[in-house]
């Protein structure tokens, strides 16, 4: 059973020239053809049951298999999921939307696994995800300072700072200091 989580990537650019339904519309059939990607990765639909959460509004997508939930909060939940598999995107916006969905994530038995942003929030603070600038902190309104904002601590302790490569040696240095 396989919860794919792909929010991050539905925040909105504002740089955009598309409007807002067009990148929703794009960034769900790319989430479609990812989490299609996972399930055929777990042995095909004949072998992985599989749904897409949306933490923004709780809704179920793209079901495969028998018995898959049709509540948001089942997928995570009584559904039991084996691996909870959270894509990458706008760090910011994934952690938002995370917000009612913390307890969840922290009591599930699945295998967690966070691709950019989802690792990010998988570490014990998101600020990491302000180092490189790629994502926009400004698409959550509400929230003006990141740092010290908490991921989910599942890696004993630690953040997470995808992407590195010896490039980002010297930020890290600075920012671990």
């Amino acid at each position: 059973r396989l919860t794919y989580i792909p929010t991050a990537m539905y925040a909105l650019r504002r740089e955009s020239q598309r409007t807002p339904g067009v990148q929703r519309q794009r960034a769900r059939r790319d989430g479609k053809q990812k989490r299609d990607r996972a399930v055929a990765f777990f042995g095909g639909p004949a072998r992985c049951d599989a749904v897409t959460l949306d933490l923004w509004d709780a809704s179920v997508k793209h079901a495969v298999g028998v018995a898959v939930p049709t509540k948001g909060a089942d997928a995570l939940g009584a559904w039991d999921p084996h691996v909870v598999l959270v894509d990458g995107g706008n760090t910011f916006w994934l952690r938002r939307c995370m917000e009612d969905w913390l307890d969840a994530f922290r009591g599930s038995s699945a295998v967690y696994v966070g691709v950019s942003a989802g690792a990010i929030c998988a570490g014990k603070h998101v600020d990491t995800a302000l180092w490189k600038g790629w994502d926009d902190p400004g698409i959550v309104e509400d929230i003006d300072d990141w740092s010290g904002v908490l991921g989910l601590d599942l890696a004993g302790g630690a953040s997470v700072f995808p992407h590195a490569s010896a490039e980002y040696d010297g930020l890290v240095a600075e920012k671990t200091a």
